[in-house]
């Protein structure tokens, strides 16, 4: 006597179906996590020879933005994602926003005065390199940095200890003393923030800090 189970084959249809369709969707998911790690990529990729141009920042800038807002979108359904594609999707977030961060900080950008966090630093560092040298550790009230891609300068401020927010009064003279820069800004601790750049004229390669002043605000 046969006692084998026929199974239903409206059954095994559907069984294929669910598990055809779970397995296009995250291959699916895969390759739109890829697509997301290229833009970056491209845009890493224009940052040292379009740092320096403030059209090209800032277009530089919109693309993290809008790269943002689409991995902000991605993560709204995370619960449905795989474990692995989620931490990537992640991980690409963090970079983007440390990107976007790093041009507003360092690049010749019309959007204003940025600021950059040390972790956020050492993100950008993971991906693209970073030439960046100390230049005063002591001298002033503020640590100085600079930070160069070919013949674009930029000056960084930054001061370590405890939450405070200072104002910053910074004097630079370039262009053999022809150009003085008179620049007052916000600045808080552990944070990096620009005090000079020769965006306005990367011909210009000689630079002299005058002063800086660093008041504690209430």
């Amino acid at each position: 006597m046969n006692l084998k189970t026929k199974i239903p084959t409206e059954m095994v249809r559907r069984y294929i179906l669910t598990l055809v369709t779970g397995l296009f969707y995250l291959i699916s998911f895969s390759q739109i996590v890829d697509d997301y790690a290229g833009e970056l990529r491209s845009i890493v990729r224009k940052i040292p020879d379009q740092i320096s141009n403030k059209d090209d920042c800032d277009e530089l800038i919109r693309l993290t933005s809008r790269l943002s807002d689409e991995l902000d979108d991605a993560m709204k359904d995370i619960d449905n994602h795989d474990a692995e594609e989620t931490r990537r999707l992640k991980e690409i977030q963090r970079h983007t926003d440390a990107i976007g961060n790093f041009l507003r900080t360092v690049g010749n950008t019309s959007g204003g005065v940025g600021f950059l966090k040390e972790k956020e630093l050492s993100l950008v560092q993971e991906i693209m390199a970073v030439e960046m040298i100390r230049v005063f550790a002591d001298k002033f009230c503020c640590d100085v940095f600079r930070i160069q891609y070919g013949q674009y300068k930029c000056l960084l401020g930054f001061i370590k200890g405890a939450d405070q927010i200072y104002r910053l009064k910074i004097k630079v003279s370039s262009n053999k003393g022809r150009a003085l820069t008179d620049l007052d800004r916000g600045l808080e601790t552990n944070e990096y923030g620009q005090l000079w750049s020769n965006g306005d004229d990367i011909c210009v390669q000689d630079y002299k800090i005058l002063s800086i002043v660093c008041t504690k605000t209430p």
